[in-house]
């Protein structure tokens, strides 16, 4: 807790109460919390009910004193999963050519949430329906890419099969 000057106020017994200004989450779990006689709070069971990037405010009871954490970034969990956000069903697709749109692929938790900060590699996976009986079965270009903070930006990649393809990541 500190005063209007930034200053550490050292009292026990300040009722802190904690909230979001705006947006679409709401806290869950206890939203008040008393001081230590450092002027320490802890809130242990506090949650968002969304993920995301939220300001949560912290004010104490007279309003004499006040905490604000800032931002609190909340996800639902690690990367689970890469969500496709650009997919090259719809580019025009051509044989042997490489697809006109790339597809780009994000790093996403559970909750399908954008994972920044992430490093790893996802790869491309091609299935050719139908294709056999001395067609070009083939597909080209680098099918594993490495994160870019998260972010997995294809390019070149192809298929020299004329018939129905999936690519899947």
């Amino acid at each position: 807790v500190v005063d209007g000057a930034g200053n550490a106020v050292s009292q026990a017994g300040l009722i802190v109460t904690a909230s979001i200004p705006s947006g679409s989450a709401s806290l869950v779990g206890t939203l008040t919390a008393t001081s230590t006689a450092s002027g320490n709070v802890s809130f242990t069971d506090l949650g968002l009910t969304a993920s995301g990037t939220h300001a949560v405010t912290y004010t104490v009871a007279g309003g004499a004193y006040y905490v604000e954490s800032g931002h609190v970034r909340v996800s639902v969990g690690g990367p689970t999963f890469a969500r496709v956000l650009v997919n090259p069903r719809d580019s025009g697709l051509v044989a042997g050519v490489a697809f006109v749109t790339q597809p780009l692929v994000i790093a996403a938790d559970a909750g399908g949430n954008f994972l920044s900060g992430v490093a790893d590699t996802v790869n491309a996976i091609f299935t050719l329906f139908g294709c056999g009986d001395g067609q070009d079965c083939s597909y080209f270009g680098p099918l594993a890419h490495a994160a870019t903070d998260g972010v997995f930006p294809f390019s070149a990649l192809g298929s020299r099969y004329a018939g129905q393809i999936r690519v899947g990541f």
